[in-house]
């Protein structure tokens, strides 16, 4: 495994995420962002870490931390997260950073995935904390329902922050792969989260099945554009697409050459 000394989220973020970073580094907007969100997200995150998730030493799953530990060396973040977790059938992942960096994930998660889909999946999150933007994506879950709720202006910043929302997404899958640096993992990754089992999942058809995702027409197309504005999160069959894109544009090549 290839250790990436002095990785920069923004070398590989997906292009529409790299803008929003270039933004914020070039103001001051994301420390006023950090100091409201933190306030805005602080009461309730916390509120839940206490009700709801369950926190995993250690002593509780080594291998677990193992993992977490070689993802944030391999990625180069240098700080130890603390790992949560909750009752819930989904493939989902929380981040947030208070005193210490947290990661929350499902029991789901970890009794689906194997070592390999693991370490893809805590690479996803692990880059959400590295990025410079990592306030935004924690405050982006709490804040759109009452972004939706101030009439006009919220009406036209809520499709601005879902489409970075859904571009940080695609950046996190892209670290997940830096992550594990085994392609086949992430496409067995990925089609686990569009619903194939673990056993009919088959790495070699991975260019058959996308080519089966395309809208019928333009009509379709148009419906996508409409019930996405309000996503935060991109389709799964796209996240696959942008990915498998990624991969074989050579960029994910040039990000190991680089570092």
């Amino acid at each position: 495994m290839k250790v990436l000394k002095g990785l920069d989220v923004a070398s590989f973020a997906h292009p529409d995420d790299q803008a929003v970073m270039k933004a914020l580094a070039s103001s001051n907007l994301n420390n006023i962002i950090e100091q409201v969100s933190d306030i805005g997200t602080r009461y309730k995150m916390e509120m839940q870490l206490m009700g709801m998730y369950v926190r995993l030493n250690r002593e509780d799953m080594p291998e677990l931390y193992q993992i977490l530990e070689e993802v944030c060396r391999t990625l180069d973040y240098p700080k130890h997260p603390i790992v949560f977790m909750y009752r819930n059938k989904a493939f989902d992942w929380q981040i947030y950073i208070g005193n210490e960096p947290v990661i929350i994930l499902t029991d789901y998660v970890l009794n689906e995935f194997d070592f390999e889909m693991l370490r893809f999946h805590l690479g996803c999150a692990v880059t959400a904390l590295k990025a410079s933007t990592s306030q935004v994506r924690v405050a982006s879950k709490f804040a759109l329902p009452f972004v939706l709720s101030i009439p006009i202006i919220g009406q036209a910043a809520a499709p601005l922050l879902t489409k970075w929302s859904r571009a940080a997404a695609l950046t996190e899958d892209r670290g997940g792969l830096l992550a594990c640096q085994n392609e086949k993992t992430a496409w067995r990754y990925m089609m686990r989260r569009c619903g194939i089992p673990l056993e009919m999942i088959d790495e070699s058809i991975v260019s058959e099945y996308l080519a089966e995702y395309k809208p019928v027409n333009e009509i379709s197309s148009v419906s996508k554009l409409i019930l996405q504005l309000d996503r935060l999160e991109p389709w799964q069959n796209e996240r696959f697409i942008q990915l498998f894109q990624w991969y074989n544009s050579g960029a994910y090549a040039d990000i190991l050459e680089d570092y």
